[in-house]
């Protein structure tokens, strides 16, 4: 198994994908070992920075890249799975926290919502349909569109609707007030689904800006468009390629990490004549086509 290097320390290693011999380079193992990875790659003024600094300059470039994230962006990155993953965590999340409200007697307030007037429908309507037994269990699993948030919210209400009017109490009372029991409960899953969708996004905002935060696999492409490269990836254990950034563009130039025992990435080079390290590569490169070839890109 590699070991993580210390940071500007290189080391020979091989992969069975090229011939050439390669150089991974340790870099600072901050939880933005990606963005310090790229830079030392192709950025002569980071590589004369000390730690401290290089973690400044990285730190205020993930400020700046949070500030260029749309909700558009983040709908559209991997294709919708990303934003449609964290919208999932994030709805079972706000379920519960509406949970405790109508739990609680001292508490009329839900989020910006004042349901005082509704808390006792909203606490017979969820008697009818349980957080847990029902939603969880239930109503999300059916309702999951793997790439659209939209469709899954409106799977959630349609799910959880007719489950409500198929309820035999419910068919006890009048059509009426069958009716009245459907809005309420388009209301308030309405107002939860919407706010569950801001405060995904926005937490994915924030997990872009904290410099603490490890960068995920889905998150590359907004890195790779930000310095206009393309990343590739090998895998430290089989030290193959394994991954690339979907936004691949055979026009920009290219770097690659190694992913290092799921938690850390160095930067890779080729050793060149003179024990020089080259670490970024154009699309004609050797290397390159060949871990295109081993990803079928």
């Amino acid at each position: 198994m590699m070991e993580q290097l210390s940071v500007n320390k290189n080391t020979i290693f091989s992969s069975s994908v090229t011939d050439e011999t390669l150089v991974r380079t340790g870099t600072i193992s901050d939880g933005s070992c990606a963005y310090h990875s790229i830079l030392h790659a192709f950025s002569k003024d980071y590589m004369k920075m000390n730690v401290e600094h290089r973690q400044k300059f990285v730190k205020k470039i993930r400020s700046n890249i949070s500030k260029q994230v749309t909700k558009e962006k983040w709908l559209a990155i991997d294709n919708g799975l990303l934003s449609n993953l964290l919208f999932q965590q994030k709805f079972i999340f706000v379920l519960n926290k509406f949970k405790h409200v109508l739990n609680t007697n001292h508490s009329d307030r839900f989020m910006e919502l004042d349901i005082k007037e509704d808390k006792k429908v909203y606490e017979i309507l969820f008697e009818i349909l349980p957080f847990n037994e029902e939603f969880e269990q239930n109503i999300i699993p059916q309702s999951i569109v793997e790439n659209s948030i939209k469709e899954t919210c409106e799977n959630i209400i349609k799910i959880a609707v007719e489950k409500l009017k198929n309820d035999e109490n419910v068919n006890q009372v009048t059509d009426t007030k069958k009716q009245y029991l459907v809005d309420k409960l388009k209301f308030i899953l309405n107002y939860i689904l919407k706010n569950t969708e801001k405060i995904a996004f926005e937490e994915y905002v924030s997990i872009i800006k904290n410099p603490k935060s490890f960068t995920d696999v889905y998150s590359i492409n907004l890195i790779s468009d930000w310095f206009n490269r393309n990343v590739l990836f090998i895998n430290g254990d089989t030290r193959l390629p394994y991954k690339h950034a979907s936004n691949y563009d055979p026009k920009r130039k290219t770097v690659i990490l190694l992913w290092l025992n799921e938690s850390h990435y160095e930067v890779v080079g080729k050793l060149l004549e003179r024990n020089r390290v080259q670490r970024e590569f154009s699309e004609e490169d050797d290397i390159i086509q060949k871990i295109k070839s081993h990803l079928d890109l």
